[in-house]
């Protein structure tokens, strides 16, 4: 896999998933792929599919300012298209999948890194929301900044 540090994306600007910078979206994603590899290997997830570690124990390379790769196994199956319906069957396997896998305890089991799951520029969308909306939530509440 080869990933784009990039933190703009198209003529519509910025778009900050992980960070707002490529070192930050670097950082995002490799406790991303740490926290995986952890899952599948310590918690024992093996439908997890997490990358292979380099010799020093990271999960994704870093080879220019603006790209990063990481290595997978080769594993036997297929693919479906992003947004693509699953049947009612493979829908359900995947809700019990994810059931399991929101299961998994936190602690000595596995020790996956913490990634912080703050909304990035949540500031920024909240100013935005409070203008457009008088200052104030659809609940009536004032808009928090934080």
């Amino acid at each position: 896999m080869v990933s784009n540090l990039s933190v703009h994306a198209g003529p519509a600007g910025r778009t900050e998933r992980l960070g707002r910078t490529r070192s930050a979206v670097f950082e995002g994603l490799r406790k991303a792929l740490k926290t995986s590899h952890a899952v599948r290997h310590q918690a024992g997830l093996e439908f997890v599919v997490a990358p292979e570690l380099a010799g020093d124990g990271q999960p994704v390379r870093r080879f220019t300012a603006k790209y990063a790769a990481a290595v997978y196994p080769l594993l036997a199956g297929l693919t479906g298209g992003f947004g693509e319906q699953l049947p009612d069957p493979a829908a359900a396997q995947l809700i019990d999948l994810l059931a399991t896998l929101h299961q998994v305890p936190a602690g000595p089991r596995w020790q996956g890194p913490v990634a912080d799951p703050a909304l990035a520029l949540r500031g920024e969308l909240a100013a935005g929301a409070a203008d457009q909306a008088g200052g104030q939530a659809p609940s009536g509440r004032p808009i928090s900044h934080s």
